[in-house]
């Protein structure tokens, strides 16, 4: 028995010396867990700094990708309107000739790096054009046909205290367009017009062509009319909001349209307005209307008229009449990709019209 228990005994010791001794072996010498936690910190820096660079070149790749893909589908858009064919009501086509798309010009004294696809910066001053980008063919220009609606209504002499009301043909007229003109509310035609240039709203635009005296054809000739008394030579009209892909002019004409709006008090006042109230007849409440033009709210700009606009087939436009350099300059940005791009070119003309200044006084 107690044979039996001392082989037991010593099997229990062999056993115990067997797994110990992996356990011993495993058991790092001294510096060596040191030495262990140094390479780790080191493998994860550098694993850290791998997957920076490969995020940085994963990024840098993704918009190399879309800036190619930007250019492509601004200059597909442009060469697309070029070359589809208009059919413009009651005006000859033979008269507008879309030329091939021009390559934008460099950044420097040359002109400034745009996103919009046409512009141009013209100096009242000297009458000299000292900017343009692909400014040689009649463009969509949205809702920069409102300035010329507007002056046609106050050529006309018409009562501009007396009351329009809303009606459905204005709604179904501006179909697919956004309006807080209800069908009912009554403005007079001053607050049409201040509503229509300071937000675009088509419902007003629309109203004032549709009770103007012979209607909106008599209006539409006379909008086509005016436009070739102020010479602008490729621009047409097919209906007073800018709804239509149709209505078209070229920078130099917008330039000739801009200069005439300026003429006009109320225009120059609405333009230079941030906001503004009205209490349309039938409202339970007055409707606030602010300016889409950002840039009246910046005291940098001095600008005495402004346009902007937008449908798909134009882009985002703006238009101005401004002050830069203590010169007046009239602005135009067309076909821009947005808001804040159009109002950035217009940034980045006014920069480069300033440094210009600048460089042309320090060297005379």
């Amino acid at each position: 028995m107690f044979k039996r228990c001392l082989q037991a005994l010593v099997g229990a010791i062999a056993v115990l010396g067997v797994i110990a001794m992996p356990m011993a072996e495993a058991r790092p010498k001294k510096g060596e867990a040191q030495r262990s936690a140094r390479v780790s910190v080191k493998k994860m820096a550098q694993a850290k700094k791998s997957a920076v660079s490969k995020n940085r070149a994963w990024a840098k790749k993704k918009a190399s990708r879309l800036e190619v893909k930007h250019a492509r589908f601004g200059k597909a858009r442009r060469i697309a309107f070029a070359q589809k064919p208009r059919n413009f009501a009651r005006a000859s086509a033979a008269r507008w000739q879309p030329v091939a798309y021009v390559p934008e010009l460099q950044s420097g004294l040359d002109g400034p790096a745009l996103v919009a696809g046409v512009a141009m910066a013209y100096n009242e001053r000297t009458g000299q054009v000292e900017f343009e980008k692909n400014a040689n063919r009649p463009v969509p220009i949205a809702s920069i046909t409102k300035l010329m609606t507007a002056m046609v209504v106050m050529d006309a002499k018409l009562d501009l205290d007396e009351v329009v009301f809303i009606s459905d043909e204005d709604v179904w007229r501006s179909e697919g367009s956004r309006s807080r003109l209800q069908v009912g509310f009554g403005l007079t035609r001053a607050e049409l017009i201040r509503v229509a240039m300071l937000v675009s709203d088509n419902r007003a635009a629309v109203a004032l062509g549709r009770t103007f005296p012979g209607g909106m054809e008599q209006f539409i000739a006379l909008m086509n009319r005016k436009a070739e008394k102020l010479g602008m030579k490729q621009a047409r009209f097919v209906e007073p909001s800018g709804l239509s892909e149709e209505n078209v002019a070229s920078p130099a004409d917008i330039v000739r349209m801009v200069q005439a709006a300026y003429e006009y008090p109320l225009l120059r006042e609405t333009s230079a307005t941030i906001q503004t109230e009205i209490l349309p007849f039938g409202a339970a409440n007055p409707i606030t209307f602010r300016n889409t033009n950002q840039l009246v709210r910046d005291p940098e700009w001095l600008i005495g008229v402004s346009k902007t606009g937008f449908i798909r087939e134009a882009g985002h436009c703006l238009v101005m009449q401004a002050t830069i350099a203590n010169i007046p300059y009239v602005l135009v940005v067309m076909d821009s990709v947005g808001n804040r791009s159009r109002e950035g070119d217009a940034q980045r003309l006014k920069r480069w019209i300033e440094h210009k200044a600048g460089v042309q006084t320090a060297s005379s």
